[in-house]
């Protein structure tokens, strides 16, 4: 129950350079109030900050468009020449401007700079942590991932963490080629390294043809061929040397194998225009659509691991959620060699949006998708994480069922933890009922012994905390992430390098679809001190003596660093 004191101490607490988040503001408050106020002695243990916070070297990046690996942004972008030694690592300051994906305070994303790349070399068990919707990310073992009840690394099989519900962009920009030839080019086609020819293979004659116009408007096309033949599917071959000169210059992977193939960065700085005519013909050439279990689903298959990821944060634009599986199935070449390919799969509302939002120029698929508004959908799927609102708001109010099924035990007990937004803004409509006393003068007007009854008990309610719930609830219904569940944690052995990212003011970004950051709670739990001037020692290992003093002159307002060591 947060009193005068309590107040005061929030009030403090928005002095600090950085802001600490919702649920770690009430940790903060509690050690201050045991340390400070009833005078109670005792020490504040924390992990070794700094050291361990990093991500492995094939994590991908969200730059506001382009997901890139970030062992490519640290050879691009970190400044080797400068790099500051810390006991195990080196920080190194930026050559030029970086932003990546970021959550604030107010739980929105934006785009914030990135200070310094930091680049370990470690050979240790990294874990391997994968999600319900596919996303998988390694990380050290005391990394911390934002959770229903704060920053933690004590993460286990079946908990939720969370993760982007959409992405940013800077700038979109019209694509400086046709966005169908494009998504043909990388879905079915296929080009010799060393050759200017490429391949589109398409059983749909009307498709090529169409494909064959778009080709022959291209920069440095000087032919374009279709050909038919008995034995195989018929294909155009567009030619030119400018042609493949100009596709590598703007960054298409031009004769790249299938499991390498990845969208250029011009398609994810997009337009939403272009960006909708390329989904839609990759999905025309390598989706599928289906009713299973009375629900639509669609699929995008590919053989390469970036572009599935690059494809599930580009319907991200679009509000679309969907899930990455990998499955082995043989090569299409004839091989038979069994090799992993990655199903991007969407189903229920989103494949609702992606009729309204997207579509099908094929006739089959348009009139599949049509279905998908024929198909009740479910509505608890996905949403908003209530599993730790709906049965404390029953226990202080007794509000049950028999007031609204949104008290359903599946909801109380948590075994259904999240509500579709629409669900939880009903939610949040009947608890602000409560709090004003609506619902309380409703209860009476019934005049039934049941109703009077919870009626009496809803005028002693200490509504403080029915206020807290409410809020907490309507900070994530306003928010741009959501909290997906742990499905597996495994031990992986890493002998390479590991890196971070020091970002500006939020202190996290987004690698691999998930929220990932570092916490300040430790140095914001001691800004609350009661004196006008105190001392604090910080007792760390010698090669971390650099990184607190940073850690501190960027947290705490005028602070004065000593360095004892």
């Amino acid at each position: 129950k947060k009193g005068a004191w309590e107040r005061e101490q929030e009030e403090k607490l928005k002095q600090l350079k950085r802001q600490p988040f919702p649920a770690q503001k009430d940790a903060i408050l509690a050690l201050a109030k045991g340390f400070y106020k009833e005078g109670k002695k005792g020490l504040i243990a924390v992990g070794e900050m700094g050291t361990g916070k990093c991500v492995a070297k094939d994590t991908l990046i969200h730059t506001g468009g382009p997901l890139v690996p970030v062992q490519d942004l640290f050879a691009e972008y970190a400044d080797v020449e400068k790099g500051v030694f810390d006991g195990e690592g080196y920080f190194y300051p930026l050559k030029k401007p970086l932003s990546v994906l970021s959550l604030n305070k107010e739980g929105k994303l934006c785009l914030k700079r990135v200070k310094s790349i930091y680049r370990q070399k470690v050979k240790t068990k990294l874990r391997r942590i994968t999600l319900s919707d596919g996303s998988s990310i390694m990380i050290t073992q005391i990394h911390k991932l934002l959770t229903p009840h704060g920053w933690t690394a004590k993460l286990s099989k079946g908990d939720y963490v969370a993760v982007p519900m959409k992405e940013l962009v800077e700038n979109p920009q019209r694509m400086p080629v046709s966005p169908e030839l494009l998504a043909y080019m990388l879905a079915e086609g296929s080009e010799n390294p060393t050759c200017a020819g490429a391949v589109i293979t398409q059983k749909d004659e009307k498709v090529l043809l169409k494909l064959k116009r778009l080709a022959e408007n291209c920069y440095g096309v000087s032919k374009v061929t279709l050909t038919r033949c008995k034995n195989r599917a018929p294909h155009i071959r567009i030619s030119g040397k400018e042609f493949r000169k100009w596709m590598i210059s703007i960054g298409y992977p031009w004769g790249t194998k299938s499991a390498e193939r990845k969208i250029p960065d011009f398609v994810m700085q997009a337009s939403d225009r272009d960006l909708a005519n390329f989904l839609r013909a990759f999905f025309d050439s390598e989706g599928s659509i289906e009713t299973r279990l009375n629900c639509q689903h669609i699929e995008l298959t590919t053989a390469s691991k970036i572009m599935a990821n690059q494809l599930k944060a580009l319907m991200k634009r679009f509000g679309i959620k969907a899930t990455i599986r990998c499955s082995f199935k043989c090569a299409t070449n004839g091989s038979g060699i069994k090799r992993p390919y990655y199903r991007v799969g969407l189903s229920g509302i989103d494949v609702q949006k992606w009729s309204q939002l997207i579509g099908s120029d094929c006739e089959r698929k348009r009139k599949k998708l049509m279905q998908s508004f024929n198909i009740k959908r479910n509505s608890n799927w996905g949403g908003v994480y209530v599993a730790d609102i709906v049965g404390k708001l029953k226990e202080i109010t007794g509000v049950t069922r028999s007031i609204s099924n949104l008290f359903a035990n599946v909801y109380v007990k948590g075994l259904e933890p999240t509500m579709n937004p629409d669900t939880a803004l009903k939610l949040l409509n009947l608890t602000e009922r409560i709090i004003n006393g609506d619902l309380a003068t409703e209860l009476r007007a019934k005049n039934t012994p049941a109703s009077l009854k919870l009626a009496e008990k809803l005028s002693s309610v200490d509504m403080a905390e029915v206020k807290k719930l409410y809020d907490l609830l309507k900070y994530r219904l306003e928010s741009d992430f959501t909290f997906l569940r742990i499905e597996s944690i495994e031990d992986v052995d890493y002998d390479d390098w590991v890196y971070d990212l020091e970002v500006e003011d939020t202190h996290n970004f987004v690698a691999n679809h998930i929220i990932v950051h570092n916490t300040i709670m430790s140095l914001a739990t001691s800004y609350l001190m009661p004196k006008s001037a105190y001392r604090v020692i910080i007792m760390c290992p010698p090669h971390l003596v650099q990184k607190w003093i940073r850690e501190i002159k960027e947290t705490v307002p005028n602070a004065r660093v000593v360095n004892l060591n």
